[in-house]
C-alpha cells in the first residue's frame, strides 16, 4: 500500500523509540483539547460530531506555537504541503495472493471456484491475485489471464 501511494512506512526504532513520543504526545494533546471543548455537548449523529470536531480543529491548527514562530497550519503549508503527491486515480485495493496448479482441464481452483488458463501452462504452478472483483493469474510475474471473481 505504501508503494502504491508513493510513500514509506518507517517504524520507530527498536528498544529506543525516540521518534514515537513526539507524535504520540501531539495526538494526545490535540485529543484532550478537542474533547475538553466538546465534553458538555450532546450529539445525535456521527455527522454532527464530526462537524463539531472540525470546527474546533481549525482554530487549534491556527493557534500560534509558544516557543517558535508560526502555527501548525503555517508549518503544514510551508514545509509539508509542497512535498505531497497527488493521489492515484484509483483507490488502493486489497489483494490476496495464492498459488495454484493448472489442472489437466486447463483450470485452476481458487476458493471452490474454477478459472480457465491458457493450455500452454498445463501442470504449471501459477500465482493467483484476488481482489474483491477480479482474479488474475500470473506465471513468472507475467499476467496470463484475468477473470471476474466468482462468489459463492
Amino acid at each position: 500500500m505504501a508503494e502504491y501511494y508513493g510513500t514509506a512506512v518507517i517504524p520507530a526504532r527498536v528498544r529506543n523509540p525516540k521518534d514515537k513520543p513526539n507524535a504520540g504526545m501531539a495526538v494526545n494533546i490535540t485529543t484532550r483539547w478537542i474533547v475538553t471543548a466538546l465534553r458538555n455537548q450532546k450529539f445525535f449523529s456521527i455527522t454532527e460530531l464530526n462537524q463539531a470536531i472540525k470546527e474546533k480543529l481549525n482554530p487549534y491548527n491556527h493557534k500560534q506555537f509558544q516557543k517558535k514562530d508560526g502555527s501548525r497550519y503555517s508549518f503544514f503549508v510551508s514545509e509539508e504541503k509542497p512535498m505531497l503527491l497527488p493521489l492515484p486515480g484509483q483507490p488502493y485495493e486489497i489483494a490476496t495472493w495464492k498459488t495454484a496448479p493448472v489442472g489437466y482441464n486447463c483450470h485452476i481452483q481458487v476458493e471452490k471456484n474454477y478459472y480457465s488458463c491458457p493450455s500452454e501452462y498445463l501442470k504449471q504452478q501459477v500465482d493467483v491475485r484476488m481482489t474483491r472483483n477480479v482474479v488474475e493469474v500470473f506465471y513468472n510475474n507475467h499476467r496470463i489471464c484475468s477473470h471476474v471473481r466468482l462468489h459463492g
